[in-house]
């Protein structure tokens, strides 16, 4: 059993950098009402001898000092009451007193020194706290730390509880001490060690990961010498920083330790990346380990790294400042995920985000004012940065890409010149293609400033992404008009606005082979942003040969100059087919053929009219002759037989196989040929003859042979 002078007597306390601040002196309700039963507690067994528990006091001992484990909160309160009754009312502070110190941090450790050894100056109708912060020992900058704003409030919390006391009746701290016990446990003699500091604080409950990384963060910064940055951080992270994030807190534990960890990761992971440390085998890994101290000591291990964390977390000076700033961004380009600053605080952010988000950091740090078109660029580069995945396009941001992509991104913001002289210095992994482009818009822009909203409308769409260098060309020559029916055009069924481009010309794209052949697609839900955002190609033979750019410019331009309701245009431009009756034709013609949904088609013979609609992208899913499909439709009778892999489709009446060779029906089974074809009208497309045939071949009597 021990009392607070038996302990220093026999060796030195000092509260390590792992504890937590002091948490008695904390203003919130809860707090309050506990140092205000701490307190009676600790009057009634200083005037009243009153026995005290204080309970188990757990540490470990080296150099003969005491760094507690568990029991900082009261061993820090039983100081302030010693130092209270020795210190401020007897004038004469005892001795073992010089024995208790803070190593938390800096500040915690000179303001404790202070007031064992500097005098104070009384100054009448002022609480013991003001008293003190009226010293002129006292830093103001010491009210920024939590341990000291709660010594101090500790203090005037004694001081009201023991002012009306004679000094007479105080014990002399010498000989009489408070009557106040408690437990003391030297771990070494357990062979336990410090392990148990992310397992206990001073009632047992286990260390918040934050509160282990912030000792640990200002240790490293301690261990380089950076005093400076050491105070700031101890300082900010508990008020400004903290304010800061304070809206965005976790909404279950009311702490904003989990916000303040996803910023350090994020910017933690940017200078990982420009540094080149190469450590980590994705993002994933990136992210989990920069909180641990053997990688932040290796980010952090030149102060430049270390003020542009700092510089990042004093971007913005309030909540109410940050959320105003993205929320410019987000109204000027609605591309942008509408709960970026949400993301960028919770840890979620997409890799197209993370540049986002970069990108309006690096313009803020650097200027007074929002550069939403810069954002912009960034944005529409990033999402050029993607691959074909059977007609559909993905990101193909990759994180072997991202160290380039950050210093390239930071030039591109505070590089020298204009932004076409800096767009043309970057390099890979930006698709060159969609960089010209951007210096192409960048350069119509300065020519048409007053129309440039126009142009963002256009890029604002979500088919294009940004994505505008098909639909430039005919914006420039018609403008506005040309921005409402591209617009209008997509509002359209995608099968009416696939079948309208196809009666024009054949802007068929091949997204790989089977062994059926070619594999096509022209649009559809699915593929609407492969056909209007199709990558230019870097060979003007290949990019003629597409006809894809043809195709747009003369269907946005017929339109434009075509009245009545989009659907009706659309119509209109399909019933003036006037080619021969090839594939284009029944694709075109028959609404059946062609979905909405954008299914990818083969022709093992598109002259003859062996055409195959895949289900999937692949001939692993179930397929079927289009044209099938269609005569099915028109004779309920008539089933449309599904294949799988490498075979061609067939139709079935009633037992009686019939398919295409060479745009001629042919039909299987003991059939006079020649009345099949007598049958059929030679005025009548295939699709006609189809009816006709399988309405005859209904009509007969199953049980009778065909002949």
């Amino acid at each position: 059993m021990h009392t607070f002078k038996s302990l220093l007597e026999t060796q030195a306390i000092e509260i390590p950098m792992i504890q937590r601040d002091y948490a008695q002196g904390r203003t919130d309700s809860h707090a309050t009402r506990v140092r205000q039963e701490i307190v009676e507690q600790l009057r009634q067994a200083t005037l009243e001898q009153k026995e005290l528990d204080f309970d188990f006091i757990y540490g470990t001992v080296r150099n003969n000092t005491l760094r507690p484990l568990d029991g900082q909160q009261r061993l820090t309160t039983l100081f302030l009451l010693y130092w209270y009754i020795g210190r401020y009312r007897r004038q004469a502070l005892p001795a073992y007193l010089h024995g208790f110190t803070y190593e938390t941090r800096i500040s915690a450790r000179d303001f404790f020194h202070a007031i064992r050894t500097e005098k104070i100056i009384e100054i009448p109708k002022r609480s013991l706290s003001m008293v003190i912060q009226q010293q002129k020992w006292f830093h103001e900058a010491w009210l920024h730390d939590p341990t000291i704003q709660g010594a101090l409030t500790m203090m005037d919390q004694l001081d009201d509880a023991f002012k009306d006391v004679s000094v007479s009746d105080l014990p002399d701290l010498e000989n009489e001490e408070p009557n106040i016990t408690f437990h003391y446990l030297d771990l070494d003699e357990f062979r336990l060690d410090e392990s148990l500091y992310i397992k206990m604080n001073s009632r047992g409950k286990p260390l918040t990961s934050f509160e282990h990384f912030k000792a640990q963060f200002e240790q490293m910064l301690e261990r380089q010498g950076w005093m400076n940055e050491q105070q700031e951080f101890s300082t900010k992270i508990e008020v400004d920083w903290s304010d800061l994030i304070w809206p965005h807190r976790d909404s279950k534990t009311q702490t904003i330790d989990a916000t303040f960890l996803n910023v350090f990761r994020f910017v933690s992971s940017i200078l990982a990346l420009r540094l080149d440390v190469d450590q980590f085998e994705d993002q994933e890994d990136l992210f989990n380990n920069v909180t641990m101290p053997e990688v932040f000591s290796d980010i952090y291990r030149e102060p430049e790294s270390v003020r542009f964390l700092f510089d990042v977390l004093n971007t913005w000076s309030t909540a109410d400042e940050m959320a105003h700033d993205f929320s410019i961004y987000l109204k000027e380009i609605p591309l942008l995920h509408q709960e970026l600053l949400e993301r960028f605080l919770t840890g979620t952010l997409s890799n197209e985000d993370q540049f986002a988000v970069y990108a309006i950091l690096v313009i803020k740090q650097n200027s007074s004012s929002q550069d939403t078109q810069l954002v912009r660029v960034i944005r529409n580069l990033i999402e050029g940065i993607r691959q074909n995945n059977q007609g559909v396009y993905n990101s193909n941001l990759r994180f072997e890409m991202f160290s380039s992509l950050y210093k390239q991104i930071e030039q591109l913001i505070i590089g020298e010149g204009t932004i076409i002289e800096r767009l043309e210095k970057l390099q890979s992994p930006f698709n060159d293609q969609i960089v010209k482009h951007e210096i192409e818009k960048q350069n119509w822009i300065n020519e048409n400033i007053e129309k440039k909203s126009l142009l963002y409308r256009l890029e604002d769409h979500p088919v294009l992404k940004g994505l505008t260098h098909r639909i430039f060309p005919i914006f420039t020559k018609h403008g506005e008009v040309a921005v409402d029916v591209f617009y209008d055009l997509l509002q359209a069924p995608p099968s009416l606005v696939s079948r309208a481009m196809l009666s024009i010309e054949d802007y068929s794209l091949v997204i790989g082979r089977s062994n059926l052949g070619p594999r096509y697609v022209f649009g559809g839900t699915k593929y609407q942003g492969f056909v209007w955002t199709n990558q230019l190609s870097k060979n003007k033979v290949d990019e003629d040969e597409k006809q894809v750019q043809f195709v747009i410019d003369t269907l946005i331009e017929r339109l434009i100059h075509m009245d009545g309701p989009m659907n009706e245009s659309l119509k209109q431009i399909i019933h003036h087919w006037s080619g021969e009756r090839d594939w284009r034709y029944y694709m075109t013609q028959y609404e059946l053929v062609m979905t909405d949904k954008g299914h990818v088609f083969t022709f093992t013979g598109e002259n003859a009219l062996q055409i195959e609609r895949l289900n999937g992208v692949n001939l692993q899913g179930s397929h079927a002759n289009p044209i099938y499909i269609e005569v099915a439709a028109r004779n309920p009778v008539v089933i449309v037989e599904e294949v799988y892999y490498d075979y061609l489709s067939e139709m079935n009446v009633n037992g009686i196989v019939l398919h295409l060779v060479d745009k001629t029906w042919k039909v299987e089974g003991d059939v006079d040929e020649d009345f099949i074809q007598n049958l059929i009208s030679t005025d009548e497309d295939v699709v006609m003859q189809g009816v006709r045939l399988t309405r005859w071949l209904a009509g007969q009597s199953a049980a009778t042979k065909v002949k």
